[in-house]
């Protein structure tokens, strides 16, 4: 990068000075043209107060013999173009008629003029000036032999060409510096993200330029987000992996129970009708547990791709309490647990089934994980849209390291104490997901041996 900075800044540093050059030159011709010009023209107006009609025969022998063996040329010509004197001729010649000259017709219209034209006899370019006298008669003309700058290039063109070559070398330094400040602070911007590809620190410098700060904070905040992005990543896969691992084994300990009750069938050990009849209740609950765990599983599947048919309702609250209390209340009686009910009477416009998955796993949970003769209060109410869902327990509460834990997958506090109770595992999990699917909230305060309330909210349209 630092090459080809300095080779293109090189490049139009030397185009300018190109540029600064030809334009140095043409303001150089066009000053020693006025300056030549404005010389000449203060000649010819000095002749013109010298020179006067009575005196123009002996004037004219005077300046042929001054101007004898000298480059200028001067010429008289009267109005009607016919050349009285020209310096550079014998006296006695007959010269063309000259009011077909440039400066000739110029001095008449405009009182002076001037043009540059090659002397075929001097084999040279000569530069004419003209004005025409105070009584309009005359038009005196000098021309003196004019190569412009050009003849000074002896003087000039040294001089230049050092002027050139060391500011090209001053321009070369500049380059060198402005190519090496812009490349260096890239190098070592770009250095350090490379350092982010193999784990390693990454300390920026803190650089003048306002724009390399931006450069350098942006840069920055993009490998924090990138940061975040692959611990979320990294998390995400730890948890899939989990995922996986927990669901092949919470398939598989059913499936070997059902295999092993399959096969003490069919060897015919088990004859007695009553111990037979238990067997396929065992398959058959162990079946049902399976196809519960497929169904949560793919119920999250859905609510994590947002790929999941949803119909809102009317939603009144008493009777889907009541609905889930009827599903619940066997396991209540079965662990002798109390549950209260504070259900505000009203209705809104949501999920019934998302509703209705909330209640059953939140009650359902704090029933297995109570105590004996323990208690389970839940509160419905709807406060500017939005749906509260709290379920109160006052069983064994949960750990403080177990707290970020108890929403994942397949995660349990006890699990001597769910495997003896049943689930899946997956219901805390599954109100998360119906919560975000939602852009909803959730709260958890828990004390171990104490209790757990688990607060839900959700937006939902008031009826």
């Amino acid at each position: 990068m630092f090459k080809r900075i300095f080779k293109e800044f090189t490049i139009v540093m030397g185009i300018a000075l190109l540029v600064c050059s030809i334009i140095y030159y043409m303001v150089v011709s066009h000053i020693l043209l006025e300056n030549t010009k404005s010389s000449m023209y203060s000649i010819l107006y000095l002749l013109d107060h010298m020179i006067t009609e009575e005196s123009l025969d002996e004037d004219i022998d005077f300046l042929y013999n001054f101007l004898n063996d000298k480059p200028e040329r001067f010429t008289i010509v009267h109005k009607n173009g016919t050349v009285l004197i020209d310096t550079d001729v014998d006296k006695d010649a007959i010269l063309d008629n000259h009011m077909s000259r440039e400066e000739i017709q110029e001095a008449f219209d405009s009182g002076k003029g001037y043009a540059i034209r090659y002397s075929e006899t001097l084999n040279k370019n000569m530069l004419y000036t003209a004005i025409i006298c105070d009584d309009g008669e005359y038009v005196y003309r000098v021309a003196v032999p004019y190569e412009g700058i050009a003849s000074y290039y002896p003087t000039i063109v040294p001089s230049f060409l050092i002027v050139i070559l060391i500011s090209f070398l001053i321009a070369l330094g500049f380059s060198y510096s402005f190519s090496k400040s812009i490349s260096e602070p890239l190098k070592e911007i770009s250095d350090e993200m490379l350092k982010f590809n193999h784990d390693e620190q990454v300390s920026f410098k803190v650089y003048k330029d306002e724009e390399l700060r931006n450069i350098v904070n942006t840069t920055e905040s993009m490998m924090n987000e990138i940061q975040m992005q692959l611990v979320q990543l990294r998390k995400e896969k730890k948890i899939r992996q989990e995922f996986f691992s927990n669901a092949s084994h919470e398939l598989k300990t059913p499936l070997t129970s059902i295999r092993g009750y399959v096969e003490l069938l069919e060897s015919g050990v088990i004859t007695d009708p009553i111990k037979q009849q238990d067997f396929y209740q065992r398959i058959i609950k162990e079946a049902d547990s399976m196809t519960q765990l497929i169904n949560d599983i793919l119920m999250i599947s859905k609510l994590e791709s947002a790929d999941v048919e949803v119909v809102e309702s009317e939603v009144h609250l008493q009777d889907i309490c009541n609905e889930v209390l009827e599903i619940v209340s066997p396991l209540a009686d079965k662990q002798q647990v109390d549950i209260y009910t504070d259900i505000e009477n009203k209705s809104v416009i949501t999920v019934y089934q998302h509703v209705h998955h909330i209640l059953q796993n939140l009650m359902s949970n704090a029933i297995k994980y109570n105590k004996e003769n323990g208690s389970v209060h839940v509160v419905l109410s709807v406060k500017d849209g939005m749906l509260m869902i709290q379920v109160e327990d006052d069983g064994m509460g949960i750990k403080d390291e177990d707290k970020e834990r108890v929403f994942e997958r397949f995660y349990r506090q006890d699990k001597g104490r769910s495997k003896r109770i049943g689930g899946t595992g997956l219901g805390l999990s599954i109100v998360k997901h119906i919560v975000n699917y939602h852009q909803g909230s959730i709260r958890l305060t828990s004390k171990e041996n104490v209790g757990t309330i688990i607060t839900v909210f959700i937006p939902v349209k008031e009826c």
